[in-house]
């Protein structure tokens, strides 16, 4: 509704703007995500879980 707040980029592009917003809207729900683990967790220090699904095999591998 407000495309002047929009980068320059994707202003003029619908199919741009519709791919930037979904990005923007995932990205958010992420840190909420995160948050929401750092709240609850009771690992001391910054350890956060991650979904296999946003894990390669061999980043699980390194990790576990």
């Amino acid at each position: 509704s407000e495309p002047e707040k929009l980068p320059a980029s994707v202003r003029n592009n619908a199919s741009l703007t519709h791919q930037y917003l979904g990005e923007l809207e995932a990205y958010f729900e992420q840190c909420i995500l995160e948050e929401a683990q750092i709240s609850s967790s009771n690992v001391p220090g910054d350890f956060l879980l991650m979904p296999d699904m946003f894990k390669s095999l061999d980043m699980r591998k390194s990790i576990e």
